[in-house]
């Protein structure tokens, strides 16, 4: 069976919070394939995303230095030099009232949210990591199967980067280099480059869920 892509679906003004798990086919209505009209808000609600709140400017420190950064390359909005929290939030509050457009959906993704490790996203997500840590063999069937489908189509847009499998020979230690990025990929932070890749690699390879949809 193919991958499950659990592509999570991830109108509110600025008067407080400016702001699961739904398979990506629920994101297109019946039969035309078309997206449906869901608010930027509401996607990131149903893809665990927490949004910032607007009476919280504590909340808002983080993201607003980590947007001046100019050495963070993440798509970003063009905020006045002296007012950056009042534009950023004036910024989310018109992007997360907008519907299909997925430039404005990243921006939001990454600058209206609360910034979240992948392993924090994937509790809100009401996904259940398996058990990554060193020495916890408690997990190891399913990680082998995993390995299994991972042997198959863990290539291309799916393969994890910088895992390297026996595909000869004694393929015993296999499953456990598996655990053993997951548990990198899992702690990794929010203002990691690659965030978005490694939450959705989890999503494939690291989660009960995955082990149950193949």
């Amino acid at each position: 069976m193919s991958l499950p892509i659990k592509a999570s679906l991830g109108v509110v003004a600025l008067t407080g919070t400016i702001g699961g798990g739904i398979l990506v086919n629920n994101y297109f209505t019946k039969n035309s394939g078309e997206p449906k009209k869901t608010l930027i808000s509401k996607r990131l609600e149903s893809e665990g995303y927490v949004l910032l709140d607007v009476n919280k400017d504590a909340e808002w420190t983080n993201t607003v230095n980590k947007h001046k950064e100019t050495n963070f390359t993440y798509p970003r909005f063009s905020l006045k030099a002296s007012q950056e929290l009042i534009d950023l939030k004036k910024e989310c509050q018109r992007v997360l009232n907008v519907t299909n457009n997925e430039e404005d959906y990243k921006k939001a993704k990454k600058w209206c949210v609360k910034p979240m490790s992948v392993k924090d996203l994937i509790s809100s997500k009401k996904l259940t990591l398996l058990k990554v840590q060193t020495n916890d063999n408690s997990n190891k069937q399913e990680f082998q199967s995993l390995v299994e489908r991972y042997e198959k189509e863990g290539n291309g847009n799916n393969a994890i980067k910088g895992l390297s499998l026996e595909i000869s020979g004694n393929k015993d230690n296999n499953w456990s280099k598996l655990r053993d990025k997951c548990r990198e990929l899992s702690e990794k932070e929010f203002w990691s480059m690659d965030y978005d890749d490694e939450v959705l690699k989890v999503e494939m390879w690291c989660i009960n869920e995955a082990v149950k949809g193949g």
